[in-house]
C-alpha cells in the first residue's frame, strides 16, 4: 500500500495499520512546502505538528474503537495531547459516537455516551467545527432492512485553530465502497 501512495507523490508521515477491516489510520503528506512533525502515535489516533514558513498548528487523525472500553483509553489520550499542545488543533476522524441524538436515525441514541464524548471535547478545549453535505456519514442496514444512519465521523477544533483558519469548513462527501462517508476539509 506504501508504494501505491508513493507512486502518487505522497509520503507515509505516520501510520497505524487497520485490524483486519476496520481502524487503521493513514496520515499522507504531498506538499513539499510544509513540514509534519510526528508527535505521538497510539492504536487510535495519530498526533502531528505542521509548520509552513512561520506558523505552525497541530492535526490528530483518529479512529475511535467501536468497543467503549477501549473508546476511553483514545479518551484519555487526547486528553493527555490537548495538554501538550499550544497552538491551532484539529481533531477529526471517526470517533464511534454521537453528540446528539440528532445525529441518530433508526438507532439507539444512549445519552450517557454522548454526555462523556461532549465532556471529553469540552476538557480537551475541541468543539464541533460543523459540516456541510450529507448528514450522516455511517450507514448500516439491519435485520428487517431498517438503516442505521450516524454522524460517527466528524472534525473538531480548538479556538485558536477557529482564529486562524476562520473560511475553513468540512464537508461529508458521497460514500463509495464503505460504510462511512469521506470528510473533506478545506
Amino acid at each position: 500500500m506504501k508504494s501505491f501512495w508513493n507512486n502518487l507523490g505522497y509520503q507515509g508521515v505516520g501510520i497505524v495499520e487497520a485490524n483486519g477491516h476496520s481502524g487503521g489510520i493513514w496520515v499522507l503528506c504531498s506538499n513539499s512546502n510544509i513540514s509534519v512533525r510526528v508527535l505521538d502515535v497510539v492504536d487510535q489516533c495519530i498526533s502531528f505538528e505542521i509548520t509552513m514558513g512561520n506558523t505552525s498548528s497541530y492535526c490528530s487523525a483518529v479512529y475511535a474503537n467501536p468497543h467503549i472500553h477501549r473508546r476511553k483509553e483514545l479518551w484519555g489520550d487526547l486528553t493527555r495531547i490537548a495538554n501538550m499542545i499550544h497552538g491551532p488543533w484539529i481533531v477529526l476522524g471517526d470517533f464511534n459516537d454521537v453528540l446528539w441524538q440528532s445525529e441518530v436515525r433508526g438507532g439507539q441514541f444512549r445519552l450517557a455516551r454522548a454526555e462523556q464524548f461532549a465532556e471529553i471535547l469540552e476538557d480537551c478545549g475541541l468543539f464541533d467545527m460543523g459540516a456541510i453535505g450529507r448528514r450522516f456519514t455511517w450507514y448500516r442496514k439491519v435485520k428487517g432492512g431498517v438503516q442505521v444512519a450516524k454522524k460517527l465521523d466528524r472534525a473538531v477544533i480548538n479556538q485558536d485553530w477557529r482564529l486562524m483558519f476562520p473560511e475553513a469548513y468540512t464537508e461529508v462527501l458521497a460514500r463509495l465502497h464503505s460504510d462511512h462517508c469521506p470528510l473533506f476539509t478545506r
